[in-house]
């Protein structure tokens, strides 16, 4: 770590253009060294801040700023000042009256991060998302707004990962391009969100990548966690359907569909009317531009209504399943992982005892069990009362590894007897 300034210089030689550096000196020495033949005038020391770890604010400030870099090699950026020095100020805390961030040892951090950092990239977000919106008194502006999500997503905010994703699969706000969408959803993925894989399954469809788009499904489904699973996730099942149905693909975690059949036949119903309506929509404008791209979007728009269709009579037919999920809620627990013979839960709304049978269920398979014993923090016990937050593991008979095939990735169990 070294303690140091980070400095702003002007020249009235390079209008508009700014330099950003670092020196565990005073800035004025490290001005005085920089005057060369080469520049007409002398620099100015324009604002000055010290930090803790110049070295680390330095790396922070260029990759924000590193749009406007006008080249890697050099501390050059095209930037007026009072854009500049507020973003020193955040990064440095001076934004809330705190001192230097690691300038003390109260500075609190938000897992293992700088806390500076994570608010400066939540702001970044914000700031981007009410752009893109134009929310309150925020003008819209789709290119400010992908600006400003691309610094958020360089600083690790997963969300603007993902919406930066979004901005370049459908050039809005920047030029299209998947290549790039897809390496942000990558990033999401490698963040531990799921949600990045199925928008790299549902990408590569769409670009007829099909071998690549069944990776990215498996991927995302043997990632998810049953019990951590989010309304999104309910239209990704429908998603990963229809791509099944329409490429002759082998139906895979057809247990985890059944189990979701009924919210899964609400997101089809819900996808059909809007994709009758914009069918709808596309045939009047065919009718009027008469156009060949009016009637390539109408063409489009009625294979997607097929789709739909197809899907949604294969969901009423088929994925009939004894069991739902609403059979689950609010019956006993909610399983974080299957490991072996141990099923590890949260979350209990029943008493479970030594001796109980349970059926659990998850992404992969439906297994009944017996209750062998109740682990909770190193001490075996025959019960345990309903609770918002226990951690337990039921251990099944010693002889039984009838649990093995059904995952790590958790579901849900209910006493059956």
């Amino acid at each position: 770590m070294s303690k140091g300034y980070i400095y702003v210089l002007m020249n009235p030689s390079m209008e508009g253009v700014v330099k950003i550096g670092k020196t565990t000196r005073e800035p004025e020495e490290r001005m005085k060294e920089l005057q060369s033949t080469g520049v007409p005038t002398p620099f100015s020391l324009v604002y000055k801040e010290w930090f803790a770890d110049c070295n680390y604010a330095e790396n922070a400030l260029h990759e924000i700023l590193s749009e406007s870099r006008l080249s890697n090699n050099r501390e050059f950026f095209d930037l007026p000042v009072h854009e500049v020095i507020p973003i020193i100020q955040n990064l440095a805390g001076k934004h809330n009256g705190e001192e230097n961030f690691q300038s003390n040892n109260s500075h609190k951090e938000t897992d293992g991060e700088d806390e500076s950092v994570v608010e400066l990239r939540n702001a970044l977000f914000e700031q981007g998302i009410a752009s893109f919106f134009g929310e309150n008194d925020t003008i819209e502006d789709h290119e400010e707004a992908a600006r400003l999500l691309k610094k958020s997503a360089k600083l690790g905010h997963v969300g603007a990962m993902l919406n930066v994703g979004f901005l370049y699969r459908d050039g809005n706000g920047v030029k299209k391009d998947i290549p790039t969408a897809l390496n942000f959803f990558k990033k999401v993925a490698n963040k531990g969100d799921v949600e990045g894989y199925a928008l790299m399954a549902k990408t590569y469809s769409w670009i007829d990548q099909i071998q690549n788009s069944g990776k990215c499904w498996r991927m995302y489904f043997e990632n998810i966690k049953a019990h951590d699973l989010y309304d999104d996730d309910i239209y990704y099942l429908y998603d990963y359907l229809s791509f099944s149905l329409m490429h002759d693909k082998e139906l895979s975690y057809t247990n985890f569909l059944e189990l979701f059949r009924n919210d899964i036949i609400k997101v089809g119903k819900a996808k059909l009317r809007n994709a009758i309506k914009a069918r709808n929509m596309s045939k009047i404008n065919s009718m009027v531009e008469e156009t060949k791209k009016a009637q390539e979007e109408y063409l489009k728009a009625e294979e997607k209504v097929e789709v739909y269709e197809k899907v949604n009579e294969f969901l009423k037919n088929n994925l009939i399943s004894t069991t739902s999920i609403d059979d689950y809620k609010d019956q006993v627990l909610d399983i974080t992982e299957v490991n072996g013979d141990n099923v590890i839960f949260y979350r209990s709304t029943d008493t479970i005892k030594v001796g109980d049978y349970l059926e659990i269920t998850g992404i992969e398979n439906t297994f009944e069990t017996k209750v062998n014993n109740i682990f909770i923090n190193e001490e075996f016990y025959e019960s345990v009362e309903p609770s918002n937050d226990v951690l337990a593991i039921f251990v099944s008979e010693s002889d039984s590894h009838s649990l093995e095939p059904f995952g790590r990735n958790g579901g849900w169990g209910r006493i059956i007897q």
